[in-house]
């Protein structure tokens, strides 16, 4: 391959993203699922399963099948693995034998959202089919009544010859860990998916389901169960998926619960127990990530620029002293790793053909906010006069990383710089910090994004006639509200963001969130509305294109027909770009195409 050779959207669709990494019970294999970046229209994004011998570091076993949706792979022995197949036929747990070729495979009559195995026994978190409402519809009475009629999630265990039995009673299930006959489940008591906002840890007792925990007004996640209670992860977070903060660990002979990277200044993820009892976790410290031991003492195993995989909720596996994650850096893709006394190995190559793009510089850059908070961010450039792209990331309690390829190195490709700023309510500098913008969306953070700006300018990168801003999601919001707020950028490309909180609360399938976020009851309308781009259109000059889902149930694409429609009859240059059967995030290979052709053409038509 070229090693000259800029990267275009053709690589993006090579791309797969491993994740779900697990060992075996020996320790001598790794199992991995891995998916594309995109879909085929009308088709679900495929993704496919791969088995690894850790020792010869090759693929041993790839399942892979056109229009599947392979996912939540584990091991239930060495040699048997066990995942989730989603496809037009229905849902279906497998259980395959490697080395025999025999697979058992399962119909689940409802939808899958993740599979368990834990002492060779075999768990799922599934929603179960509606038998009554399909039975209305297949009559032609499909009316529902509103936020009454979903059905939850339930924890599963399947037993052979019987099927799927339900785990415990009465509770939504979003996630949950078995060990040593202990069971513990962040769970809510609505299965809608605002509800999770507001989620507890329980614990199994018999077959009731006890609240163990209770966070108040923050979120828990990935609960990892021990003999003798549960390690989990706390903080203010925006989207469920999302997850880093601290590591909490219950106590279940006390009950009680200990923060145990209390101040740390790092994000962490994924705790994992180790043998006697010490507890391990993934953390990121703004631009790097390390694998910790924070029981019974701290220390850092390893630590490296780039980012541990899934990105916005880094994990780790780890069987008889050697850990296993997926990993990226801005030079190298991503690929599956094992440490082992201190090395290093890369045991996957599924984005080898990605290897010798054209390198791209990625720099920390550091500058202090009004009120002398230290931010961070990343810039990433092929030359320092090229024009200067803001992509703002969402959540917000998220962060830009350091990773191999993604939109920010197609833009490089195109000529611009990218600007990743990591304004507070980020992760990577501590719970404390990402929840710095609490009851504060678009105040602070926003400030910090401009003063980043004018630290980027002040280095000698680009000049200000030529500095553009983008994002998605929060990144949108944040794209519409910096137009209101101030003239310094040529030109806006917002994408599937907020205009008004105060509609946004009526018709998003999260009101729970903002209600958190802003701390504030969303009928009192004070922040709902002084933080609501639409009531502050007039001061726009900037042009403006706007790029929307039609499907989108997080932020309903009427937040940008609002904000387009109130932008062009003041006369303002504003285009809206509408993207059918996308929801929150444009995944049809054709709609991807598209919006990035677009972004650039509109930046470089208002150069």
């Amino acid at each position: 391959m070229d090693a000259s050779r800029a990267a275009t959207l053709d690589d993006m669709f090579m791309l797969l993203n491993p994740r779900d990494v697990s060992l075996s019970p020996s320790g001598s294999r790794a199992l991995f699922s891995a998916s594309k970046t995109f879909r085929e229209k009308g088709k679900q994004i495929e993704s496919g399963i791969f088995v690894v011998d850790v020792k010869e570091r090759k693929v041993v076993r790839r399942i892979w099948r056109e229009g599947h949706r392979l996912f939540s792979p584990c091991f239930r022995s060495d040699s048997a693995v066990v995942y989730a197949d989603a496809s037009d036929e229905g849902m279906f747990l497998v259980i395959e034998d490697t080395e025999k070729g025999l697979a058992e495979e399962v119909r689940f009559r409802g939808e899958i959202e993740s599979v368990l195995c834990s002492g060779g026994e075999v768990f799922l978190i599934g929603r179960p089919e509606d038998v009554e409402k399909k039975r209305r519809e297949k009559e032609g009475d499909d009316a529902y009544f509103f936020e009454e009629e979903e059905v939850g999630r339930r924890l599963y265990r399947y037993v052979a010859g019987t099927g799927f039995v339900e785990v415990g009673r009465g509770l939504n299930i979003w996630e949950a860990s078995l060990s040593g006959g202990e069971v513990y489940a962040v769970a809510s008591d609505c299965p809608h998916e605002w509800c999770w906002y507001s989620s507890k840890l329980y614990r199994l007792d018999g077959d009731e389901w006890r609240m163990a925990y209770n966070p108040g007004w923050r979120q828990i996640a990935m609960p990892a169960a021990w003999p003798g209670g549960v390690a989990f992860v706390e903080s203010l977070w925006s989207d469920r998926g999302v997850t880093a903060g601290d590591i909490l660990v219950l106590d279940r002979s006390s009950g009680k619960v200990r923060n145990v990277t209390e101040g740390s200044g790092g994000s962490h993820s994924s705790p994992v127990w180790g043998k006697q009892g010490e507890l391990f976790c993934v953390s990121q410290y703004e631009d790097e990530f390390a694998l910790e031991q924070v029981l019974p003492e701290r220390r850092v195993i390893w630590k490296s620029h780039g980012t541990v995989l899934p990105a916005f909720a880094p994990s780790v596996s780890l069987v008889s002293g050697k850990f296993a994650f997926a990993f990226e850096t801005h030079s190298e893709p991503p690929e599956v790793y094992v440490l082992e006394r201190g090395r290093l190995t890369r045991v996957s190559e599924i984005n080898s053909a990605l290897r010798g793009l054209q390198e791209i510089r990625c720099e920390k850059v550091e500058w202090e906010g009004e009120d002398g908070l230290s931010i961070y961010g990343l810039l990433r450039y092929r030359e320092r006069s090229d024009p200067l792209i803001v992509l703002v990331h969402g959540g917000p309690t998220s962060s830009s990383k350091d990773t191999f390829l993604d939109m920010s190195r197609l833009y490089i490709s195109r000529g611009f710089s990218v600007f990743l700023p990591n304004y507070r309510g980020s992760t990577g500098k501590g719970r404390e910090y990402a929840e710095a913008n609490l009851g504060d969306m678009g105040g602070m953070d926003f400030r910090d994004i401009v003063r980043g700006v004018e630290k980027v300018l002040s280095m000698g990168f680009a000049d200000r006639e030529h500095v553009y801003i983008t994002g998605g999601s929060y990144g949108g919001f944040m794209t519409a509200w910096a137009v209101t707020q101030t003239d310094m950028f040529r030109a806006a490309v917002g994408l599937f963001g907020i205009s008004d909180w105060v509609s946004f609360h009526g018709v998003s399938n999260l009101p729970l969130w903002d209600r958190i976020h802003y701390n504030q009851d969303p009928y009192e309308f004070d922040r709902f509305v002084k933080f609501s781009p639409l009531y502050h259109a007039a001061r726009v000059k900037t042009p403006v294109l706007l790029m929307h889902g039609v499907e989108d149930p997080y932020v309903p694409v009427g937040q940008y027909m609002q904000f387009y429609r109130a932008l062009r009859e003041m006369g303002k240059e504003v285009r809206l770009l509408l993207f059918p059967r996308e929801g929150h995030g444009f995944r049809e290979k054709e709609h991807r195409k598209r919006e990035f052709e677009e972004t650039v053409e509109w930046f470089k038509s208002h150069s």
